[in-house]
């Protein structure tokens, strides 16, 4: 599995493009040796950037996601205005000049911060948050490849719903970004929707 892993990353990198993996098991099988072996093994080797999310049963949809976006432009603890104010800066430093992207991204971090989205953008659909995320992934990507891993997501029907969209998104192709997720068995019996999410993923050739 270690090998499967590594290949998978490096075919990423190579391709320059979306890829996955999905680590199923029960407690104890060894999801978590993995995917920290591999943290470990690409921060040593300097192969990839790398952010990690666990999912929460209490949290509400997106936050997930939200963290991830925090976690990238290291908005956490700032506050909304300053978080925003931050994110401009940073997209402005790409070339990005449309105040909507940071805008949208300030309205999926407040999701993850608390912060009140009274007059924040609102997404209509769940895609249209997707692409602003995928879009901020790519240029993260840009500069280096992404490691991104998603514990848990037996409770993630959102993140896998994301993942899902970021392997089909045409504009993935030339942003190297791998994707670990991880399930437990014995906690998607009764979750029918996140299994058959997993299902899908699993069954994909990116995966």
């Amino acid at each position: 599995e270690r090998d499967s892993l590594w290949a998978g990353l490096r075919a990423s990198r190579e391709r320059k493009s979306a890829r996955g993996a999905c680590l199923v098991g029960g407690a104890g099988s060894g999801k978590t040796r993995l995917t920290e072996w591999l943290r470990h093994r690409v921060i040593e080797t300097g192969s990839a950037r790398v952010f990690s999310v666990t999912h929460n049963p209490m949290a509400p949809p997106g936050e997930a996601l939200a963290r991830l976006v925090v976690e990238a432009s290291h908005c956490g603890g700032l506050g909304c205005d300053a978080g925003s104010a931050r994110m401009e800066r940073l997209l402005r430093r790409e070339g990005v000049t449309a105040r909507y992207e940071w805008e949208a991204l300030t309205a999926v971090m407040a999701v993850a911060e608390g912060w009140s989205t009274d007059e924040l953008v609102t997404f209509e659909r769940p895609q249209d948050r997707y692409v602003v995320i995928a879009r901020f992934l790519h240029r993260c990507a840009k500069r280096e490849p992404l490691l991104l891993v998603f514990d848990d997501v037996h409770y993630g029907a959102d993140t896998m719903s994301f993942v899902e969209f970021l392997l089909d998104d045409p504009d993935a192709q030339g942003h190297p970004i791998f994707v670990v997720m991880t399930a437990r068995t014995d906690l998607l019996q009764g979750r029918s929707g996140e299994r058959v999410r997993l299902d899908q993923l699993a069954a994909r050739s990116e995966v």
